[in-house]
């Protein structure tokens, strides 16, 4: 199956879901440990700007710790 043929075939199966057709329920848990999510608690209050120099903060730190 293709990419496409895949995109369109969730598509059909989320609006049989919305249109009532509990068979069609997915569901996924994603475990996100506690200091990230205060992480992103924190990250989300800053600036526009700030959140820009954050990332590139954290962009340099992985290069330099990949070699």
């Amino acid at each position: 199956m293709s990419v496409h043929d895949d995109t369109l075939l969730g598509l059909q199966q989320a609006l049989d879901y919305f249109r009532g057709d509990k068979t069609k329920a997915r569901s996924m848990i994603v475990e996100v440990p506690d200091d990230e999510i205060r992480f992103y608690g924190i990250y989300g209050k800053l600036s526009e700007q700030n959140k820009r120099k954050a990332m590139q903060y954290v962009t340099d730190l992985a290069m330099a710790a990949n070699g």
